[in-house]
């Protein structure tokens, strides 16, 4: 049971208050269907001690109430059985019920002592038994398997106050051993973060001083503004322009995101083709 809160005493305490709750309200339905003089007897100290009991957890009850109300008590995961099972459950089940005549067969024919094939006998049990062993072990873990899905943005938007602010430094010093279109792809690839945009912090550290590291920054901070909505609208995935042009495929079949899938390719090859890089550095510099 899941109330809300981590501390596991809150969740014993609210338990332990249900259960109460449980009980007088019990206690209620049988005094109004049961009204004998002997019940109220031998029952009566114990309804009012639970009366009072429920009165003081009462806050726990509010407490309760409130957060089954919020939008942020749904479950984090889900579990579901895999379908399918029943036919291997009989179909085990008959293994088993076989397994067993042929146990109690070796058991009751195993020759007598001085009889030829004693021996072999014995060991063909043991290594059946031995099989039986490793067939049982295996066929529990697949008896009933379940699947859990996990609900990453329930996490978020339960615990997104809690989560702490996050700085991200991206280093560089030679704009030749390190090409601008590669740091641009990596600062572009950092800001897609699926985190709260007003607590991530990216820097670019560049050493080097270049001045096509200074530009192509600029430029991709331009770019961003296309690159980062079209990434959480569409769950892009990998987050890195020039890795996802690279293996993505045109989605045709879909309009909306194939109109906007060519913008955003479009203005990615426009704004970090090595030409129009080096025209702006000149523009500035001039």
């Amino acid at each position: 049971m899941e109330f809300g809160t981590s501390s596991p005493m809150f969740t014993i305490l609210a338990t332990l208050a249900v259960l109460i709750a449980f009980c007088f309200f019990g206690a209620l339905k049988r005094v109004i269907a049961i009204v004998e003089i002997l019940f109220w007897e031998r029952f009566a100290l114990q309804i009012l001690l639970c009366g009072l009991l429920v009165l003081v957890n009462l806050p726990v009850y509010q407490e309760r109430v409130r957060e089954m109300a919020k939008d942020d008590n749904l479950p984090l995961f889900e579990t579901k059985s895999a379908k399918g099972r029943i036919l291997f459950q009989i179909y085990s089940l008959l293994i088993f019920v076989g397994t067993c005549f042929i146990f109690a067969y070796r058991l009751s024919h195993i020759p007598a002592k001085g009889e030829p094939g004693r021996w072999a006998w014995m060991g063909l049990f043991f290594s059946e038994l031995w099989f039986c062993f490793y067939w049982f072990v295996t066929t529990v873990v697949r008896w009933n398997p379940i699947y859990r899905n996990t609900f990453k943005d329930r996490l978020s938007h339960r615990y997104e106050k809690a989560l702490p602010g996050i700085d991200i430094f991206v280093c560089t010093a030679d704009p030749v051993i390190e090409p601008p279109v590669m740091v641009i792809n990596t600062v572009l690839s950092v800001m897609a973060y699926d985190y709260p945009p007003e607590k991530l912090s990216v820097y670019l550290s560049d050493d080097g001083g270049s001045d096509l590291t200074f530009y192509a920054i600029l430029e991709a901070s331009r770019f961003s503004k296309i690159w980062l909505p079209f990434c959480k609208r569409f769950k892009v995935e990998p987050r890195s322009p020039e890795a996802y042009f690279r293996t993505a495929v045109e989605p045709l079949g879909e309009p909306v995101l194939a109109k906007e899938w060519s913008t955003v390719k479009v203005n990615l090859s426009l704004s970090f083709s090595p030409h129009h890089l080096q025209n702006t550095v000149h523009c500035w510099m001039e």
